[in-house]
């Protein structure tokens, strides 16, 4: 009954990941939505759990740059404080980092064996796939680009429903790829051609060029693999795609050109707002000018800035923000979920047929983790969900593929010892 219940919270909480557009309550500027509902319900199950079982939770370094973010942007909310700004006008956001931190946490100790890992996985293909439709129907969130429509559906901001589409291509194409059911494979099939059009529709550059690394890196790494059976068929899907692909995406995708750029108001302005960004860091490298306190600092150094700017590049973002004590461990975070990942498809190889299915998993999962570091240059998205979500499952994958390895090698005298995976776990916390 316990695990059952785990597992629907996990689909549950999978499916509604993508889902941003349904509001139930709004008070000032924080938003009650079924997500946030179904969010706070795993993360309290989970932890809970956790806290009143014996199991303890995965370790890794990284968990260590976790805490110091947090700990960053409590000493950012404190400047901001200072600059004057009531602390009920930042308090929803707090709430943001603060649900999404124990989001990580729930995700780290509430995922406990591989067929819950695809419980959660399944539920956000599923849902990234309903909030596709939602989209392509012109249902939900739509706004308008010198381009054309840019569709958002359920899954709300156009460029958040691209990044949430670029992490779920790569792993909807991990089951395409790793599961012995007909059935399973043509779902994730239709989940991969769903997503295709539904991101071209999105009109996000960022989520065009993320796409475009993670096929390229993508293509790289199978290169061993079968070349007939994976990168011939990927390579006629990207010409298909181009065949039948709206004018107002390629229009979109001309606006990067270098001829075009220059005149795009869009990406000009967001050269504007990274540029004050920079000097915001600058001004205080430490600590930066606060949480959410960017655009009011800036408006009182440029009439060109409003105190409702907000900075497009996420990196740069959390350094003006909170300065080199919030930078340093949001970048080690990401850099210690992909060095994870690695290690775990590394790990997994020499499991041998085993561990296929996780090998594949903790590859393609890198894959989107590439992705999102794209989008990461062009969007505000440090307090999306998946950018938090990804580095908790790369230490439950790496956890996962440790204790099939182990258990191996207690039953075989295979070339894999107790002490290697043990080695590479302990070395993620570099």
């Amino acid at each position: 009954m316990f695990a059952a219940l785990r597992r629907v919270l996990l689909v549950a909480t999978g499916l509604s990941l993508p889902i941003e557009y349904v509001a139930l309550a709004e008070s000032g500027a924080y938003v009650l939505s079924p997500t946030k509902i179904v969010a706070a319900v795993f993360t309290a199950f989970s932890i809970g759990a956790w806290l009143a079982g014996s199991r303890p939770a995965p370790r890794a370094g990284k968990h260590w740059w976790v805490f110091a973010f947090a700990w960053s942007f409590a000493v950012s909310c404190g400047v901001t404080v200072l600059w004057g700004v009531p602390v009920s006008v930042i308090l929803p956001f707090i709430l943001t980092i603060a649900s999404l931190l124990l989001f990580y946490v729930a995700l780290t100790v509430g995922i406990t064996s591989e067929s819950e890992l695809d419980h959660f996985l399944g539920g956000f293909i599923v849902g990234c796939v309903g909030v596709s439709f939602t989209a392509l129907l012109g249902y939900g969130f739509v706004t308008e680009s010198a381009e054309g429509e840019r569709l958002g559906g359920l899954g709300g901001n156009v460029n958040e429903l691209g990044f949430n589409l670029g992490v779920m291509l790569p792993v909807a194409f991990a089951y395409l790829i790793v599961s012995g059911s007909r059935i399973v494979r043509a779902a994730a099939l239709g989940a991969v051609v769903v997503g295709v059009v539904a991101t071209t529709n999105t009109l996000s550059r960022t989520a065009y060029l993320g796409a475009l690394v993670m096929w390229v890196y993508g293509m790289f790494r199978f290169r061993r693999l079968d070349l007939l059976r994976y990168a011939i068929p990927g390579i006629a899907l990207f010409v298909i795609g181009l065949q039948f692909m709206p004018d107002s995406a390629k229009e979109r995708m001309l606006s990067m050109t270098g001829s075009r750029i220059r005149y795009d108001t869009s990406s000009g302005h967001r050269v504007v707002l990274n540029e004050w960004g920079l000097r915001a860091f600058a001004s205080n490298p430490l600590v930066g000018v606060g949480v959410q306190n960017f655009g009011t600092w800036a408006g009182k150094q440029t009439p060109l800035l409003h105190p409702g700017s907000v900075i497009h590049n996420a990196f740069i973002r959390v350094g003006a923000e909170q300065g080199l004590v919030g930078l340093v461990p949001f970048v080690a975070i990401l850099v210690a979920a992909w060095r994870e990942f690695g290690r775990a498809s590394a790990l997994a190889t020499r499991g041998g047929v085993a561990l296929r299915s996780l090998r594949l998993k903790a590859l393609l999962l890198q894959v989107a983790l590439l992705g999102t570091f794209v989008q990461h240059l062009a969007q505000t998205s440090f307090n999306y969900k998946l950018t938090w979500a990804l580095p908790a499952l790369s230490t439950v994958v790496l956890h996962l593929v440790v204790q099939r390895v182990r258990s191996a090698s207690r039953t075989t005298s295979g070339p894999i010892g107790v002490s290697q995976p043990e080695r590479l776990a302990r070395s993620t916390s570099a």
